[in-house]
């Protein structure tokens, strides 16, 4: 369902070594090796749902509501000299969104382009949008950017990722600055390396921009909240029209979560559609000037821990195998959850086993079918 396109090519061994786990997973996850808590988003979630009739969510991001946000990120040197590139990425977001909200054909047939996308039904991928807050509306994405509640937002995770050492070698929780659009910097004012802005959410009346056509790169990968940029990429010509607007040339190209971020890090790509999370700890930390330019929606339950034992709770996983995307945003949800229950147990006392989120699905479904 999810590809590696481009920078991050398949190879034949890593194939077989997939297949080959895929076909021993069953039997190596018994006594002590058993897996039966995984840590994902959807739709591999749902995916996991349906297929393993034991499996129950007992931790999701419906009780940490705005903090997993899903945005458009450029770097800052690129939309500084380019910011046509975030206007044309606005408008056409914009115009997707306007779209899916519809209830004639064409929003049917938009809908149905995303799911499909996504390698699921119609009717899967709106039970994953009742469980995604989409800012709809530019004015609403706008509001919260400028809003203290985006800041309190950050500030708790810039926290929680220093002290549970995501920075790796930082000193200080205020190593790196981040950026509000009113002018707010949490952290080190001289390095600031991650910024939030309003001026490209509000869709004001730009001009057409004239010249020589520019060619960016944004990654992008399978997600709920993220199909609206590949439906205006792929399937409507709603990109290439707003791009034309603004002489940018715009590809999106798809890959896995992790490896679009990376990509991204390593300058291979002009944006990327990531979490909060990733953007700070994976490309400010490591000195990757970034700024977000649409603030697409939060995760409400679609980030989930799932069982399949007599687990009531996530401080019941103490001691046991877990199946997890390791500094990912599923990593941030796992010891939030381990947080709030506040009953001592940290993400130190699971047997974190790191996957990466094509495989992970499969192996947990593997695991637990016998």
């Amino acid at each position: 369902m999810r590809e590696l396109k481009r920078f991050y090519p398949i190879t034949i061994v890593s194939v077989l070594l997939t297949m080959l786990w895929t076909l021993l997973a069953p039997m190596a996850c018994t006594n002590n090796n058993k897996v039966e808590a995984v840590v994902t988003w959807n739709p591999i979630a749902l995916e996991i749902l349906d297929q393993v009739p034991q499996a129950k969510v007992i931790f999701d991001s419906s009780k940490i509501p705005n903090e997993i946000l899903d945005i458009t990120f450029l770097r800052t040197d690129v939309v500084e000299k380019n910011p046509e590139l975030a206007m044309a990425l606005a408008g056409a977001w914009y115009e997707t969104l306007a779209l899916m909200q519809g209830d004639g054909p064409e929003a049917t047939k938009a809908l149905t382009a995303m799911a499909e996308k996504s390698g699921t039904s119609l009717d899967s991928y709106k039970r994953q949008l009742k469980t995604t807050y989409m800012y709809w509306k530019p004015a609403d994405a706008a509001g919260f950017a400028r809003s203290k509640k985006l800041i309190e937002v950050m500030d708790l995770v810039r926290k929680f990722s220093f002290e549970n050492g995501l920075w790796q070698d930082a000193k200080s929780v205020d190593t790196v600055g981040i950026q509000f659009p009113d002018g707010t910097v949490l952290g080190d004012k001289g390095n600031v390396k991650l910024r939030f802005t309003d001026k490209y959410m509000e869709v004001p009346t730009w001009r057409t921009v004239t010249g020589p056509k520019k060619h960016f790169v944004i990654a992008n990968s399978i997600y709920v909240g993220w199909m609206a940029l590949f439906y205006a990429a792929e399937s409507s010509g709603i990109l290439k029209k707003w791009g034309d607007r603004f002489n940018a040339e715009i590809e999106v190209v798809q890959m896995d979560y992790m490896p679009s971020v990376e990509a991204y890090v390593a300058g291979k790509v002009d944006g990327v559609l990531m979490t909060n999370m990733e953007a700070l700890n994976m490309a400010a930390v490591a000195g990757v000037d970034t700024t977000g330019v649409i603030i697409g929606d939060y995760s409400n339950g679609n980030d989930m821990v799932i069982v399949t034992g007599n687990f009531k709770q996530v401080s019941d996983l103490k001691g046991k195998n877990v199946y997890i995307v390791e500094l990912s945003v599923s990593d941030y949800l796992l010891t939030r959850g381990l947080q709030t229950e506040g009953r001592g147990v940290t993400r130190k006392d699971l047997k974190l086993m790191n996957t990466s989120d094509a495989d992970i699905g499969p192996l947990f479904i593997s695991a637990n079918s016998r």
